[in-house]
């Protein structure tokens, strides 16, 4: 059968050829699916709800002992976590330092304060003015959310 210019001759009603459709044959349903499939697996890794303690937004969870005290703080910088691992392993002998918010923030219970995950720095010095046990800064949180905690006697006891 000859076909009409013009005139698509895999089109039964007769019209003009359009682009082909990639759905009609198998390969090109294939080809779809896999599309879609990628584009499933990329939305899907984007959209991670990884809440472990050491994915990048909530940072690693340690415990800190201040003379016969202990407290804990999140850090997500990246530096600071490697010096509070090394300060843990005795490789250093750095303190915290930052400022601290109200509340426990979810992870310093039984305190009525936590340091401000983001801010916190492992430093080799501090003012005194900001240095104390934790029990002290309960009792004076006040002051403290003013001036930031640097406990200088701080040893990280643990990875949480």
């Amino acid at each position: 059968m000859k076909s009409k210019p013009g005139v698509c001759p895999s089109n039964l009603s007769g019209g003009p050829c359009g682009p082909p459709n990639p759905l009609a044959s198998l390969e090109g349903l294939r080809l779809v699916g896999g599309v879609i499939l990628a584009a499933l697996v990329v939305a899907g890794s984007a959209c991670s709800d990884d809440d472990g303690p050491t994915s990048p937004e909530r940072g690693r969870l340690f415990r800190v002992r201040v003379g016969a005290e202990e407290f804990r703080m999140r850090v997500t910088d990246p530096e600071a976590i490697r010096l509070a691992i090394e300060n843990l392993e005795g490789q250093n002998s750095k303190h915290p330092n930052g400022p601290i918010a109200a509340g426990n923030g979810g992870f310093n219970a039984p305190w009525s304060w936590h340091f401000v995950p983001e801010s916190v720095r492992m430093v080799d010095l501090s003012i005194e003015l900001c240095d104390g046990s934790p029990s002290y800064v309960e009792g004076h949180r006040s002051d403290y959310l003013g001036s930031g905690y640097c406990p200088w006697s701080a040893r990280v006891i643990a990875v949480d």
